[in-house]
């Protein structure tokens, strides 16, 4: 219970840095790279729960991994999940291939819209 604590005032103490204008929030600095803006508190709780202010460079280094991921921007990053839910799973743990094109594959364009003509 005393380490819980200890780490809150050490997240209070780093947000009361920020108000001083000497560092960011390192939650914050996730928060703006994470591609899914979904459940922020749940992802704040998550983050204090898991200590990730310690970790920051290696959660901001592996999420940049993610984020060109084949599974985070396939079918149009359908599949990237809730920040609360890739910190509770420790996803800076995880390996993040980059996506790649299929061989002979052409790239992508968006569909053709047309209007829909009654005749």
């Amino acid at each position: 219970m005393e380490e819980i604590r200890e780490a809150e005032r050490e997240e209070e103490g780093v947000a009361g840095e920020e108000k001083r204008g000497s560092k960011p929030d390192p939650f914050e600095l996730f928060w703006e790279s994470y591609p899914r803006k979904m459940g922020k508190g749940n992802a704040e709780k998550a983050w204090r729960r898991r200590k990730c202010g310690a970790i920051v460079p290696q959660i901001l280094t592996t999420l940049e991994a993610a984020k060109v991921s084949h599974d985070w921007t396939k079918e149009g990053g359908q599949f990237v999940p809730h920040p609360a839910t890739w910190l509770n799973r420790h996803g800076w743990k995880d390996e993040y291939p980059p996506a790649r094109a299929r061989p002979g594959a052409m790239p992508q364009r968006e569909a053709l819209q047309l209007p829909i003509v009654d005749l």
